[in-house]
C-alpha cells in the first residue's frame, strides 16, 4: 500500500494518483507562491496580506505601526528617561515633583514653599489656616482656626491706613494710625506688671511723645507727657533738698546733693549733683532745730551770693547780736531754678 497526495491535498491511500491531476497540484502551489512578495531588497519589513486580501505585500516598520494604530507620539508614548525618572519616584502622601536642574525629584511641602519663595522669615511670617479640629501648625508657627482666633504671630505689619481691632459686636473698630510718616522704626511699650492690667481711654485723650528736658523748661507742651528722668526740670520743681545735721553736716535725707561739708565754724559747703546753668537760681536755708542752744545763740541762717557756683553754695549760720558764725544743731536747705 502507498501514501500519495490527493488533488485537494489530502493524505489518501490507494491507486497511484494520475500524471495530470498531479501537475495541477503543482500549477496551483505555483500560482500562490507568485502571490509571495521578493525576498530581497525588503530587508526589515513584515509580510502581510494587502488591502484586498489577494496578494502578500511588504511593509516597513513604520508602516506597520500605523497598520496596527501604534504610531509613536499619536497612539502610543515614545519612551523617555524624564518619564523613567518620574515613574522611579515614590508616590508619598503631599509631596511634589519638581525639577532640581538635572532630574525630577520629590519635594515636602516645607520644602516646596522654599522652592517658591514663600518660606516664612522672622519679617514675613506667612498665615496658613489649620483644619482648626487638631490645630495643625504649619511651617510659619501661625494658625487661625476655625473660630478665627489667630496664635503664633509675632508680628504684624499693616498698610499706612493702619491697624483695625472690630469691637464684640463687629460694627465699630479701635483704630491704631500712624499721624504722620515716620524718619524711623517706632516702638510703643505698655509695661503693667505681671497681673492683669486694664488700660482705659477715658473721652478724647490724646497720648504725645515724652516731653524733653527743654519743653519741660519751656513748660509749655499741653501733649507731651513726663518721665521721672526730666520731672525736675520744670521751673516750678525743686532742684534740690536736704535736711543736715549741723555739728557734721551729714545729710538725714536729701536729693541731688554730693555732700553737704562742715567747711568752717557755722560754714557749711552745699555740693550739688546735677549743676545749676548758672549762679542765678534761688537756693534757701532754715534752722530746723528748737533746742535751746540755736534759740540763745538767735542765729541767722542765710546763703549768701558771694558763695555760689553753678554746682555748689554756702549755708551761713551767725549769730544776729555779734554777726559770727556759729554751729547750729540742725537745718534744712533746698535750690530752685534752671539745670
Amino acid at each position: 500500500m502507498s501514501d500519495f497526495y490527493t488533488v485537494s491535498g489530502v493524505p489518501s491511500t490507494g491507486s497511484a494518483g494520475q500524471s495530470s491531476p498531479i501537475r495541477s497540484e503543482f500549477a496551483a502551489i505555483e500560482t500562490a507562491m507568485d502571490k509571495l512578495p521578493e525576498i530581497t531588497a525588503h530587508a526589515n519589513e513584515f509580510w502581510v496580506n494587502n488591502a484586498g486580501a489577494t496578494a502578500v505585500t511588504t511593509k516597513t516598520a513604520a508602516e506597520t505601526r500605523t497598520a496596527l494604530s501604534l504610531d509613536i507620539g499619536t497612539n502610543v508614548q515614545a519612551w523617555d528617561a524624564n518619564l523613567d525618572q518620574i515613574a522611579a519616584l515614590a508616590p508619598t502622601d503631599n509631596n511634589f515633583i519638581v525639577g532640581n536642574g538635572t532630574a525630577w525629584a520629590l519635594e515636602t511641602p516645607v520644602s516646596a514653599r522654599t522652592s517658591l519663595g514663600l518660606a516664612p522669615t522672622t519679617t514675613d511670617n506667612a498665615i496658613l489656616r489649620a483644619d482648626g479640629t487638631g490645630g495643625v501648625p504649619q511651617n510659619s508657627g501661625v494658625i487661625i482656626d476655625d473660630l478665627n482666633n489667630i496664635t503664633g504671630v509675632e508680628s504684624i505689619t499693616t498698610k499706612n491706613t493702619g491697624l483695625k481691632v472690630k469691637d464684640s459686636s463687629n460694627v465699630y473698630a479701635l483704630n491704631l494710625t500712624p499721624g504722620s510718616a515716620f524718619s524711623d522704626n517706632r516702638t510703643l511699650t505698655i509695661t503693667t506688671g505681671d497681673a492683669n492690667r486694664t488700660l482705659t481711654l477715658t473721652g478724647s485723650p490724646t497720648i504725645s511723645s515724652a516731653a524733653t528736658k527743654t519743653q519741660q523748661m519751656v513748660s509749655v507742651s499741653t501733649d507731651a507727657f513726663v518721665t521721672p528722668s526730666i520731672q525736675q526740670a520744670h521751673p516750678s520743681a525743686v532742684k534740690c533738698w536736704a535736711n543736715v545735721e549741723g555739728p557734721t553736716g551729714a545729710i538725714i535725707q536729701g536729693y541731688n546733693f554730693d555732700g553737704i561739708t562742715l567747711v568752717g565754724t557755722g560754714i557749711y559747703g552745699c555740693n550739688i549733683s546735677t549743676d545749676f546753668a548758672d549762679t542765678t537760681y534761688i537756693a534757701m536755708a532754715q534752722c530746723s532745730d528748737e533746742t535751746t542752744t540755736s534759740a540763745a545763740a538767735n542765729l541767722n541762717i542765710n546763703v549768701p551770693d558771694a558763695y555760689k557756683s553753678p554746682g555748689s553754695y554756702q549755708v551761713h549760720s551767725r549769730n544776729m547780736s555779734s554777726w559770727t558764725t556759729s554751729n547750729i544743731g540742725k537745718f534744712s536747705t533746698i535750690a530752685l531754678g534752671a539745670q
